[in-house]
């Protein structure tokens, strides 16, 4: 058993006791090495019950089994919706990069950059969490596939839990299978929660 890990297993005890300990060394590992996201795992793909063949779900894009862990980064963190905006005000990046997020997951919502428009639209992609002696904080995280845009439903394919990294001072959102067998792939992926972003 390496040090690092028995240093994480440490840190993190209270968190760790609400994930299968299995997964433990999994994300320890994922978080060690900074490979965050669905890393191929999960892909958008054209839902058949929708009307619309531009409408995009999250679906498995190949076999993911009961021991892998998918880490999402809280990317963009703020704690009020003044914060949100005064960052928006300051950074054109930051704009560009929430509208595109914006239209990607919702086709409808046009990709425009101005700040009105984006905090209109914010809380359908906003998510908030609790770490921790952190107090509450709101974010965003810019994958596409995170647990924030994922539906959900009574019968879920993926549990979620949220993560405070003591040692990096950071938030993540962790997925992995829920049940006693793996994914195969082509299955839609829901959760328990996210999807219905910040009121």
């Amino acid at each position: 058993m390496s040090s690092s890990y028995i240093t994480f297993e440490l840190l993190h005890l209270p968190q760790l006791q609400s994930i299968p300990a299995p997964l433990w060394r999994p994300l320890h590992a994922v978080l060690a090495s900074h490979t965050y996201g669905t890393r191929g795992l999960i892909h958008l793909a054209p839902d058949p019950s929708a009307s619309n063949p531009n409408e995009l779900i999250p679906v498995t894009a190949k076999y993911i089994s009961r021991e892998t862990v998918i880490v999402f980064p809280h990317d963009w963190v703020f704690r009020t919706w003044e914060d949100a905006e005064r960052e928006l005000t300051e950074s054109q990046p930051l704009r560009e990069m929430v509208a595109t997020l914006l239209h990607r997951v919702d086709p409808t919502i046009p990709p425009t950059p101005s700040i009105q428009h984006i905090l209109t639209h914010l809380p359908r992609i906003t998510s908030q969490t609790h770490p921790p002696g952190r107090g509450t904080y709101m974010y965003v995280s810019f994958d596409t596939c995170s647990p924030s845009f994922i539906p959900t439903c009574p019968t879920t394919t993926f549990t979620t839990r949220e993560f405070w990294d003591v040692t990096g001072g950071r938030g993540y959102t962790v997925m992995y299978v829920k049940g006693e067998k793996g994914l195969k792939a082509g299955v839609g992926v829901t959760t328990e929660g996210g999807g219905d972003g910040v009121s």
